[in-house]
């Protein structure tokens, strides 16, 4: 598909959701008014970063919702600790779309398949709860729907992942010629490289990291990216670091962000990134480092036109991988963020214990 198909069919998805919210959630519409813009009216390209977002400290405040809840099948929330947590209400619909996202992502995951039958030579550790475990932990439930399309093993039960049977599984699925798959956030996939320092494999090209959800509560023991991919290529014989791939996500968000090959972290062709001023809110242009804010037409039950707490910048030339779409990079969280990511809670589950928040309370610019 061309930019410009991509392009347009974007901003058709994005017009039939600004209908959909300014028509359905009054907090929604009431804002449009207030920012003096018409969600009925033509949308054209220019007009994208004219559209009203919302700020996730919003969503700490209230439901905000475009459907009736008896609709909503799943509740979840941000992973702040200071007791005020952003609390996303989600629908049939818009987990569909969710699922479908990491499904239409098949071009970033291409290299990581292969030629190989999804279903009967790829084998999944996920180093996290399974979807009906999760609860409200949403990195938990989005890492764990690529059970829906590979065999899966989840290894955290009751809080604690089991690094031994995980190991063993590892080591079973390699020896029957599949290629696997290590789901789950950076800390519990350095733990797991190192639970193999003392009896390495050579998994060669058959096996990939996949992280997510950051460091975190951990941030004070985080090694970088390239730092893990050496580890895992100690521990299990990896022959490249691109074998170690990231995704983002947050609780607002409707979309995953896949990283590429390259390393970049793409979005999905549907989602606008607009990286704006902190203080004037006017956009930024590509490269320069700003708020990341989205734009994103999947969300049905709620307004997915969001403004995050990550500091970062956006690129929009073509990438050597093939894709074409909008990739991002993430400086640093906003200092005054009181969120903690879902990595937080994953190791709070872990642990079984609570963290009282040390960053003290949200100040956001908005």
């Amino acid at each position: 598909m061309t930019r410009s198909a991509a392009l347009e069919l974007k901003l058709a998805a994005l017009s039939d959701s600004l209908k959909h919210h300014s028509e359905n959630c009054k907090e929604f519409g009431d804002y449009c008014e207030r920012k003096s813009f018409d969600p009925w009216k033509e949308l054209y390209p220019q007009d994208l970063a004219s559209i009203p977002q919302i700020p996730t400290s919003a969503f700490k405040v209230g439901e905000i919702l475009s459907v009736p809840s008896s609709q909503i099948i799943r509740r979840f929330e941000s992973s702040g600790t200071s007791g005020t947590r952003s609390k996303i209400l989600r629908d049939e619909i818009t987990l569909a779309r969710l699922s479908g996202s990491l499904r239409s992502s098949a071009e970033v995951w291409s290299d990581v398949i292969g030629d190989r039958d999804l279903e009967d030579d790829i084998f999944v550790i996920h180093l996290g709860p399974s979807r009906k475990d999760a609860g409200t932990v949403w990195f938990g439930y989005v890492m764990s729907l690529i059970e829906l399309e590979a065999e899966t093993e989840h290894m955290m039960k009751n809080g604690k992942v089991d690094l031994h049977a995980a190991s063993a599984l590892i080591r079973s699925a390699l020896q029957e010629g599949k290629r696997v798959l290590v789901v789950g956030a950076p800390f519990l996939v350095e733990e797991l490289c190192k639970a193999f320092q003392n009896s390495p494999i050579c998994a060669g090209s058959n096996l990939f990291l996949l992280t997510g959800g950051g460091w975190k509560k951990n941030i004070s023991k985080a090694i970088s990216q390239s730092d893990l991919a050496s580890l895992a290529a100690k521990s299990f014989g990896i022959d490249s670091p691109s074998q170690l791939r990231d995704v983002f996500n947050q609780v607002e968000l409707n979309s995953a962000f896949v990283q590429c090959s390259e390393g970049r972290l793409h979005s999905p062709p549907w989602v606008e990134v607009i990286v704006r001023d902190p203080l004037s809110w006017k956009p930024l242009d590509s490269g320069q480092i700003g708020l990341l804010t989205y734009l994103d037409p999947t969300a049905h039950s709620y307004p997915g036109f969001i403004a995050g707490e990550d500091l970062g910048s956006k690129e929009e030339h073509a990438c050597s991988c093939g894709r074409t779409t909008q990739s991002i990079r993430i400086v640093r969280r906003l200092n005054v963020s009181s969120h903690q990511g879902c990595s937080l809670q994953l190791q709070e589950k872990k642990e079984e214990k609570s963290d009282k928040d040390k960053l003290g309370k949200s100040n956001d610019p908005f």
